[in-house]
């Protein structure tokens, strides 16, 4: 279908004698070569082209023509439109299908000409998905007229129109006659950068279902700039495009919540003239703005009426509303009077959709959000930098402090304004960044921007996790808060989770844990409002503590134990009590975790002890450093007098297991103990799982085996006691086994102990002292139990370590041959 037209397309740009004549244009552009390479400058060249054409007019790229002679021919690559279009579709954001016919000029030279077709109106501009060579992923590019050129703000409004080409000026105005903008929130004149940003807000007007967008980020990151320069552009464009079912807008209406603002010149916070402070002020609002419905209908209405009004005018105008810092209200606990206003939308079946900004991410409509990030460090950053000084009349930092003030300010363009704002009134830029650290012109940007967020937030726990991070000094684990704050996980993830989108940022630790820290800005602020705190010199001490190592005896705390001890050996309990759970101790002591251990033990000597209590108290102090091995005994006696706190036990256990300076051989008897725990548990599984209570006794087994090889280390006379642990853990396996006819898993589990290494002379002794139990058991199942002992022999004979591993190899085989000859005997 395209022959006629490729072949009008080589007479009109060539020559009688093939020459080239006409110049490249909008809508051609010549190339000596089509791209042999997929990864190259030259094919990131060609993408780029391909994208501009496409986001423009369309158009044809001409292969073969010859740079100088301008004669056609000189393509050497054959080409595979079918492969080509499948990279375009791996390598661009969308789809792009381009046509290729290869033509022959009038001197007989063969052109290959590649028809690029044209973007359908509404949809959002493509571009290429990763780097080629040095031209980068997520550039908007554009055609307008024989260059390629990158698409800034001013010309989104042309990229998602129709793209009517006209050789003839129309002096005629595409905008809205009657919109309802207040002055530009930005101090600079002049928009810079967030080109996608932009492009998906158009995407969202123009093609996108969805009634509501939220743009969302931090005070200072630029929402409302953001929102207004949308607004803009579309008030001077709105004729000129249309939706995907070919609706225009009628009106722009721009509310705002916004009670307070930063001038960045005075680096002051001043009163704003807000346009609401409701549901039923914004909905009036509205209505005034559209200037649609008479004064006197509205006027002392009620909710109900008024939303019946608004679901009227939407009916006949198609509306942009852009309610700008709607979380004002939010966070003051009123009304906002979204879910009236989107239904009265939905009601009124037209084309009106409503834009949000507000400082939280939305976590009802998470997947209606933008998130506003402040800049990162790149051509954006250095652009609005440079105009930022150009405005306050004030010299370029140097590289150094370039990147210093981007660190500080996190990329949020208002901050960046404020340290430039700053530079007029110091001599330097290292001077105007210690004013925004330390003195009063840097605190009211930290107030404007965080103030209301942080004497919002719900959990005063969250204040404290704040606290916590700024006194860290580094970014922390989850385990590591856990501990300060001496909450449980559900706890710190629900204020992690509070403060997350404001206050903190994240990293990675070598092990991929994610860490938590205050983002730069966020510190100054936090810095500040901390001390004032209820738990802020104990949460202080707590880290204090966790960072010092080993932490001095306090004679305080001394003087505390000896009358404690005299108080309970004379039944005085409830005296004890009172001493240690007074709160007129100072911080050095409250955290100090000799005096919790303290606390543990007098309330675990209450005659009603409070559970709860003597957790958190024992968890504290060994959280912080280490407790006496004589507590813990005593802390798991009084534990396994509950019948459900056998799991609570065995954190116990690991807590000596896998603590620090604590002897091998207390390790290992705390191993033993978790094994009889395991055991116990074991046999509450017994009458309804045998999965479970086989697992159980497998892990049994396992912590007896840690309890020998700790053993053996310490060189303590104990190890045969040890031994005996393990025996008596395999038996218990070996009979759930041999109930369950499930004698193969017993040795498949004996053997994955042997290949893991375990010392395992106790195996050994089982098969020695069981051996007519065994064989009895087994009778019935002689060749396949033969078999399976014969593998068990090989991995004995491969794998097995011991102290004597000579000796006990030789003995461990020797057992299971006895018992094999014996076996084959019997089968005979």
């Amino acid at each position: 279908m395209y022959d006629d037209i490729f072949g009008q397309i080589i007479d009109q740009l060539t020559d009688e004698n093939g020459i080239f004549v006409e110049e490249e244009c909008l809508f051609f552009d010549y190339k000596a070569d089509f791209p042999f390479s997929r990864s190259d400058d030259y094919f990131g060249g060609i993408l780029r082209l391909i994208c501009a054409l496409h986001n423009t007019h369309g158009g044809v790229i001409v292969f073969g023509v010859h740079d100088t002679l301008r004669t056609g021919g000189h393509n050497k690559v054959i080409i595979n439109i079918e492969s080509f279009n499948a990279v375009l579709a791996d390598r661009l954001s969308s789809r792009v299908e381009c046509f290729y016919k290869k033509q022959e000029d009038g001197q007989g030279a063969t052109i290959d000409l590649l028809l690029v077709p044209k973007r359908l109106a509404g949809m959002k501009p493509v571009v290429a998905n990763k780097d080629f060579g040095t031209y980068k992923a997520g550039i908007y590019w554009y055609r307008p007229n024989h260059e390629v050129r990158e698409i800034n703000s001013r010309n989104l409004p042309f990229i998602f129109s129709e793209r009517t080409y006209s050789t003839q000026h129309v002096d005629e105005y595409t905008g809205i006659e009657d919109a309802s903008l207040p002055p530009s929130p930005s101090t600079l004149p002049s928009f810079v950068g967030r080109i996608e940003l932009l492009g998906d807000l158009w995407e969202w007007l123009f093609v996108d279902r969805t009634v509501k967008k939220f743009l969302h980020g931090s005070g200072g990151s630029g929402k409302s700039t953001l929102a207004y320069e949308f607004a803009s552009l579309i008030v001077e464009n709105a004729k000129n495009i249309t939706s995907k079912k070919g609706d225009k807008l009628d009106q722009v209406i721009w509310l705002s919540a916004k009670k307070k603002s930063l001038d960045t010149g005075s680096n002051k916070i001043v009163s704003n003239s807000n346009d609401f402070d409701d549901a039923k002020s914004l909905y009036e609002a509205i209505l005034i703005c559209s200037n649609l419905i008479e004064e006197d209908k509205y006027q002392h209405a009620d909710i109900d009426v008024l939303l019946e009004l608004l679901e009227k005018v939407f009916s006949v105008a198609n509306i942009l509303l852009i309610i700008d810092d709607i979380d004002t209200l939010i966070t003051a606990g009123v009304d906002t009077g979204l879910d009236g206003l989107e239904q009265a939308i939905y009601l009124s079946r037209s084309f009106c959709k409503v834009l949000y900004t507000q400082r939280n991410l939305p976590s009802h409509s998470r997947g209606n959000a933008i998130e506003v990030p402040g800049f990162t460090l790149g051509e954006e950053y250095y652009d609005f930098l440079h105009k930022s000084c150009e405005y306050f009349k004030v010299p370029r930092p140097d590289d150094d402090y370039t990147q210093s003030i981007h660190e500080l300010a996190s990329g949020r363009p208002l901050i960046i304004e404020v340290i430039v704002g700053l530079r007029r009134r110091f001599p330097s830029y290292r001077d105007a960044i210690r004013a925004f650290e330390e003195l009063p012109a840097g605190q009211e940007a930290l107030v404007y921007m965080y103030d209301r967020e942080y004497n919002f937030l719900e959990f005063q726990n969250s204040k404290n996790l704040l606290a916590a991070l700024y006194l860290w000094e580094r970014p922390v684990s989850f385990t590591e808060l856990q501990v300060t704050l001496m909450l449980d996980e559900n706890e710190i993830s629900s204020i992690i989770g509070e403060v997350n989108e404001i206050f903190l940022s994240h990293h990675h630790s070598n092990e991929d844990e994610t860490l938590y820290a205050l983002n730069t800005v966020a510190s100054h602020y936090v810095s500040k409002k901390c001390q004032q705190l209820p738990m802020y010199s104990r949460i202080k001490q707590r880290i204090q503590n966790t960072k010092g190592g080993q932490l001095p005896r306090l004679p305080e705390i001394e003087k505390l134990v000896h009358r404690v001890k005299y108080l309970l050996s004379n039944g005085e309990e409830d005296i004890a009590s009172s001493v240690v759970f007074s709160e007129s101790y100072d911080a050095k002591v409250l955290e100090h975790p000799d005096f919790l251990a303290l606390q543990g033990k007098v309330a675990m000597s209450q005659q009603k002890p409070d559970l709860q209590l003597v957790r958190s108290c024992l968890e504290k102090a060994s959280n912080i450093n280490k407790i006496s091995i004589g507590l813990f005994w005593e802390w798991l006696n009084f534990e396994e007098l509950n019948e459900d706190a056998n799991e609570y036990c065995q954190t116990i256990c690991d807590r000596v297991i896998e603590g620090k300076g604590y002897r091998l051989s207390e390790k290992a008897d705390f191993c033993a103990k978790k094994a009889q725990l395991l055991c116990k548990r074991a046999l509450s599984y017994k009458s309804y799982s045998y999965a479970k209570e086989r697992e159980a006794y497998v892990f049994s087994i396992k912590e007896n085996l840690k309890g020998v090889n700790l053993t053996a280390k310490s060189r303590r006379p104990d190890l045969l006691r040890h031994h005996k642990y393990v025996k008596t853990s395999v038996y218990y396996l070996y009979n759930c086994a041999v109930e369950n006819n499930d004698f193969g898993n017993f040795i498949k589990t004996l053997t994955e102990f042997i290949k893991d290494r375990y010392q395992c002379d106790a195996f050994s002794d089982f098969f020695k002292d069981n051996q007519r139990l065994i064989l009895r058991d087994r009778m019935e199942f002689h060749n396949e139990t033969i078999g399976m002992l014969q593998g068990l022999k090989t991995n004995v004979a491969k794998h097995t370590v011991s102290f004597n591993q000579e000796t006990s190899n030789k003995n461990f085989v020797t057992v299971l041959e006895r018992i094999i000859e014996e076996l084959k005997s019997n089968a005979a």
